[in-house]
């Protein structure tokens, strides 16, 4: 996902809670960051974030996002904007 999508979705996601149920890998002008960002809600977290999130949720598996499978504040339509 690019930078750019991430912090429009943030925007839309309007800081609702979110357990960060899967994730994208950044790009930024097409080139890979280090980064990864939540897939429903836009957060970006840096390498050192993501393991305090997976110490948090010990209990479950981390998934890249395969966009047919999960929603996200682009798929809740224009009243989100």
């Amino acid at each position: 996902m690019q930078r750019k999508k991430a912090d429009k979705l943030k925007k839309l996601w309007r800081n609702k809670p979110c357990d960060h149920p899967s994730f994208d890998r950044v790009y930024v002008l097409g080139d890979q960051t280090r980064d990864v960002a939540c897939f429903r809600c836009g957060e970006v977290f840096s390498p050192a974030e993501i393991q305090e999130l997976a110490k948090k949720y010990s209990d479950r598996v981390f998934v890249f996002a395969d966009p047919s499978k999960h929603k996200n504040a682009f798929d809740d339509g224009p009243e989100a904007a």
